[in-house]
C-alpha cells in the first residue's frame, strides 16, 4: 500500500488538532472579549441616557414650581415635591386663577423599591403616594432606573427657595463589570416666589 492510501499517522492527526484547539481558543477568547467591550459601552450608554433624563425631569419640576414643599429647608431626602402655580402665601390656592394662569398642580420625583426613579403629576393637592404605585388623580411616569439599572437620588433644599440633586446611576449587567456614574445639578424657583 502506497503512502497516499493509507491516510495520516497519529502524530499528524494531533498536531492537527493541537493547532485547531489553539486557534479556536484563541477565537473565543477574542469573541467573549469583543462581546464584554460591547456590553460595558452600552452600559455607559444607557447611564448617560438615564442621567439625561434625570437632570432634564428636576430641571423641568423645577422650572414650573412656584413652592417647594418637599423637601424641607435645610434637609434633605430621596424626594421632591414641587407644586406649580400654587399661591405660597397659602400653600392652597392657585397664584394666578385661571384664566390668566394654570390650574395648580404637582410634580413629585421619588424613588420605588426596585430603585428607578418615579415621577408622579395631578391637581394640587396631592393624594397620597406609595412610590412605584398607581395612585388616583395622578400621572405615574418611570424616569430612570429599572431592571438592571438603579437610581440613588439626594434632594437636598439648600435654602428655601433652592434644591440641589445629586444622584449615583448603577448598572450591574449579568456578564460584566458593574458601572455607575454620579450626577449634580442645582435649580432654583422663579422669581421672588417664597416656598412652604
Amino acid at each position: 500500500m502506497s503512502r497516499a492510501s493509507r491516510g495520516f499517522s497519529l502524530v499528524e492527526l494531533m498536531t492537527a488538532m493541537a493547532i485547531f484547539g489553539l486557534v479556536a481558543t484563541a477565537l473565543g477568547s477574542f469573541q467573549q472579549t469583543v462581546a464584554q467591550g460591547e456590553t460595558s459601552m452600552l452600559g455607559r450608554t444607557a447611564l448617560g441616557n438615564n442621567a439625561t433624563l434625570l437632570g432634564q425631569t428636576f430641571r423641568s419640576a423645577m422650572d414650573q414650581a412656584t413652592v417647594i414643599v418637599q423637601p424641607a429647608s435645610g434637609t434633605g431626602g430621596a424626594a421632591l415635591l414641587v407644586g406649580i402655580n400654587v399661591d405660597p402665601a397659602d400653600g392652597v390656592s392657585a397664584m394666578l386663577p385661571p384664566p390668566a394662569g394654570p390650574s395648580p398642580t404637582y410634580a413629585y420625583l421619588c424613588v420605588d423599591s426596585s430603585q428607578a426613579l418615579e415621577l408622579y403629576q395631578g391637581p394640587w393637592p396631592m393624594p397620597t403616594i406609595a412610590c412605584g404605585e398607581d395612585a388616583a388623580r395622578a400621572t405615574r411616569t418611570l424616569v430612570a432606573g429599572g431592571g438592571a439599572l438603579t437610581v440613588a437620588p439626594l434632594f437636598t433644599r439648600i435654602d428655601g427657595n433652592t434644591v440641589q440633586a445629586s444622584y449615583v446611576v448603577s448598572l450591574k449587567p449579568a456578564n460584566a463589570p458593574p458601572l455607575s456614574a454620579s450626577y449634580n445639578a442645582q435649580a432654583s424657583i422663579r422669581g421672588a416666589l417664597a416656598a412652604l
